[in-house]
């Protein structure tokens, strides 16, 4: 086995296939893929535990994204229809090319006005649902 590649996140990126939005982004959270679970437990169970059936369709994934708030650009639609959204991480240490998640999503929470302050920089977040009905699919680096 080969060893991991490790890197920071530094170089990531996300883009937007419809709207276009460019702000400069600050931190892209992790998205989880979830499947949930089923209690069929009876009256027979003689172990002392629960028991379980898998479900068989799992929950997308959601987003949040934080970006340098730019007082002079439209604030993100957030009744916009979905859009394909790609996340692509840096490219890594001795790679040719980065990994990315890509898949149709769109917004369900955004930031109408930042935090205004003496000292700090004004922050926004987004945060994205995936549909599910386009991935998201996980291409690696290579």
């Amino acid at each position: 086995m080969a060893a991991a590649t490790k890197d920071t996140g530094h170089g990531a990126s996300i883009t937007f296939g419809t709207s276009a939005l460019a702000f400069h982004w600050r931190k892209i959270g992790k998205v989880t893929k979830t499947r949930g679970k089923l209690d069929d437990s009876d009256l027979s169970n003689a172990n002392g535990n629960k028991t379980y059936v898998f479900e068989d369709l799992a929950e997308p994934g959601e987003v949040e994204v934080e970006f340098l708030f730019d007082p002079t650009a439209a604030i993100p639609d957030i009744h916009a229809a979905a859009e394909t959204i790609t996340i692509t991480g840096p490219v890594p240490p001795g790679g040719a090319s980065a990994a990315d998640l890509e898949g149709t999503g769109a917004a369900l929470d955004v930031t109408q006005s930042p935090e205004f302050a003496s000292n700090g920089l004004q922050v926004g977040t987004l945060k994205i649902a995936f549909d599910g009905k386009t991935g998201p699919t996980h291409t690696p680096a290579a």
